[in-house]
């Protein structure tokens, strides 16, 4: 009965996941009509049909598989490497990244915030990143190399990271697959120019590129795991690890959520269902408990002021509904000007009542389609390589992605396969949900181009399935 319920409550997830993939490429595909995009396109369409050709007619030994990830990864550092001649990034303008900056400068040199301790009560999620960088730069301290910050060491850490995301992301893709269509999804991930020049910033966004690889392999070593004591272990590590990443970038709370889900869809008695979602949840919480009395023990942070200054989560959905669903000046003054925690919830309260009432159906409908196109084709990271126009090419690969998993995803409808039988739950939904996950924070939350950064790795892991698709028909 269970598998009957599950398997029909996924099948028509599928045809919501494809109308979905169908609005995003109403986004997309229209920002591509340039010469310069379509040229884009085109090529990188062509490029990945070769590459994928090639891999598909070859067998890729795990020596090859080995030494071909290890040629991208060392690639791929030496690349962001160069990006360090273009000179040292120091945020200059008020904002996150300028805070971010003087934060972690006072750690280091006073091992607590001062001028800054404000933002971190008002913007606790980035206390995390913070610490981080804090800690590593302490230690290039001692290593004798010119400090409070050190740009190159931090640069070169950021770098490091990203490419060990990317070997975790290709283990994972090949956990679930095989060697010759986790090189080809390494070679996705390879090819996004954002990764290279995002390296020279000091902000949780660049760290946030290794987290979401290392809850996507985890993913798929849960869910490619039989034994039920060892998927109870995995779960909780699975878990941990998210809360570790979630403490990062706030948006990858959507990865627990997913994973919830995928588990209560699974075919797995009921018991061990709510076995393995206590594990996840387990893991979770008790690696927020310890990053808590991290920050307790360390004692960085002053909180007498707390309720002056921390915001409450009300006023980014507020923010998410004003013009451009955007970051509002306006907004931002009205809170930090209110003395109390109970003013500022009444102060954003009316807000959200007042600009959700003022549109109407069609002007509401407008602006949703507005602001999730914000995101979804925004600009961000990235400076010119050569002759290459940054923000076209990164149109163009988004749009190449966003196209494979709509043709994934009708591929699966129109074979009328259960995808529910064949796995597919377990080895792709997850990135699905997440992506779902994505297109709903974006209509509650304030927006910006960059919070796609993020979750790119997700994007690529679902744009993967169409390889195995093409595999599929062949065999």
């Amino acid at each position: 009965m269970k598998n009957n319920a599950t398997g029909k409550i996924y099948s028509i997830f599928q045809y919501l996941f494809l109308v979905l993939m169908g609005l995003v490429l109403s986004f997309i595909l229209p920002a591509l009509f340039s010469a310069a995009a379509v040229s884009y396109f085109c090529i990188m369409a062509a490029v990945f049909s070769g590459i994928f050709f090639i891999l598909y007619r070859k067998n890729i030994s795990d020596r090859v598989y080995a030494a071909v990830i290890s040629v991208m990864t060392i690639s791929m550092l030496v690349f962001q490497i160069l990006y360090f001649r273009q000179g040292v990034y120091v945020p200059k303008p008020p904002g996150d990244p300028e805070a971010v900056y003087v934060g972690v400068k006072e750690l280091v040199i006073n091992g607590r915030f001062l001028e800054s301790n404000w933002y971190y009560l008002a913007y606790p999620h980035q206390l995390f990143s913070t610490f981080i960088y804090a800690v590593a730069n302490r230690v290039f301290v001692y290593a004798g190399m010119e400090g409070p910050i050190s740009h190159f060491a931090t640069y070169t850490l950021n770098a490091f990271m990203t490419c060990m995301g990317f070997v975790l992301f290709c283990l994972g893709i090949k956990r679930i697959s095989d060697n010759k269509i986790s090189l080809f999804s390494g070679f996705l991930f390879f090819v996004n120019l954002s990764y290279y020049s995002s390296v020279r910033y000091i902000y949780p966004h660049e760290l946030s590129v290794f987290f979401i690889c290392a809850v996507i392999f985890l993913s798929c070593v849960f869910f490619t795991e039989k034994r039920n004591k060892q998927r109870y272990l995995k779960a909780a590590a699975l878990g941990f690890t998210t809360a570790v990443a979630l403490s990062v970038e706030g948006i990858f709370a959507i990865a627990l959520i997913a994973v919830a889900i995928v588990i209560m869809l699974s075919p797995r008695g009921t018991s061990r269902v709510i076995s393995e979602i206590l594990c996840l949840s387990a893991g979770f919480f008790i690696a927020l408990l310890l990053i808590n009395l991290l920050y307790a023990s360390m004692s960085v942070i002053d909180r007498t002021d707390e309720e002056k200054y921390k915001f409450p989560v009300s006023h980014w959905i507020a923010m998410g509904l004003s013009e451009s669903g955007m970051f509002n000046q306006d907004d931002y003054d009205i809170v930090i000007g209110s003395e109390t925690k109970l003013e500022k919830q009444d102060q954003t309260a009316s807000l959200i009542k007042e600009r959700f009432t003022s549109r109407g159906l069609f002007e509401t409908i407008g602006f949703y389609y507005n602001k999730e196109k914000t995101v979804w084709i925004g600009s961000f990271y990235g400076q010119s390589i050569s002759a290459i126009d940054r923000s076209a090419y990164n149109k163009a690969y988004r749009g190449l992605l966003f196209v494979m998993i709509f043709l994934s995803q009708l591929f699966q409808i129109i074979q009328k396969k259960k995808a529910y039988e064949k796995k597919d739950i377990e080895n792709f939904a997850f990135a699905k949900i997440w992506i779902c996950g994505l297109f709903l924070f974006f209509l509650i939350w304030e927006v910006s181009p960059v919070y796609l950064f993020s979750s790119l790795p997700i994007v690529i892991f679902a744009a993967s399935q169409a390889f195995v698709n093409i595999d599929y028909l062949n065999k």
